[in-house]
């Protein structure tokens, strides 16, 4: 049975990563201004090279979950893909000042380089705290995805700049105008309505808190799958 469910999600991974970079690709498309798509495939390339040293380095932990190892690397990619946009858009920018390309990424890396930092270890603390779980998977899922985030940040700042300094021509062909209409209006009605929807927010802990309490867990694969499978 456990073959059987370790052959489902490993077929399911790969569809899942298919989706997640389509997505990811529009996002940055519909979002950004300019240099779109090659951001999201170059953001997609240097996390590819963490994941996979991730995938290989996990066995220095013997053995681990065919759940970690399905849901590992997706996850991976999501948490840690901001990580090489913030680094893009910051040389975008800087390039408009800077005297060259190599200056403009130092200076690229001066700047995000907190942020990026003070983000990743954010992560890396969050997934550290699934090693406090009694159930098994916390500790092996937590493990391995802190090592995941590290070697994604070491991969932002050591591999990510040169691939950008010898693609950064090819981005600049593909910039084109932003899709996205302006939110000032929305900005507007936001700092208009803000007290209001704390005072809501604050009425709906209490009662949420208690209905969090009357949730029915199950336990076993057979729900996660379904009868289908």
């Amino acid at each position: 049975m456990t073959k059987f469910y370790k052959h489902i999600v490993s077929h399911r991974k790969v569809i899942i990563a298919v989706f997640l970079i389509l997505f990811a690709v529009c996002a940055f498309c519909a979002y950004t201004h300019h240099h779109l798509v090659c951001r999201a495939v170059f953001g997609a390339r240097g996390l590819e090279i963490a994941i996979i040293i991730n995938a290989g380095s996990n066995l220095m932990f013997g053995e681990i979950s065919f759940v970690t190892n399905a849901a590992g690397n997706i996850l991976q990619l999501a948490v840690s893909l901001d990580y090489s946009v913030f680094l893009l858009h910051r040389f975008a920018e800087c390039r408009q000042t800077a005297d060259n390309p190599e200056d403009a990424m130092v200076q690229a890396l001066t700047m995000s380089t907190s942020s990026i930092l003070s983000s990743g270890l954010t992560t890396v603390i969050g997934f550290l705290a699934l090693c406090l779980m009694q159930f098994r998977i916390g500790p092996d899922l937590g493990l391995a995805l802190a090592k995941g985030v590290a070697i994604s940040l070491i991969t932002v700042f050591v591999f990510m700049p040169a691939l950008i300094l010898s693609t950064y021509k090819l981005i600049d062909k593909t910039q084109h105008r932003s899709f996205m209409p302006s939110f000032k209006g929305f900005g507007k009605f936001v700092s208009r309505v803000m007290i209001p929807f704390v005072i809501i927010f604050a009425i709906l802990i209490v009662p949420c808190y208690l209905a969090s309490s009357a949730n029915s867990f199950y336990y076993g694969a057979s729900p996660i799958f379904g009868s289908a499978t």
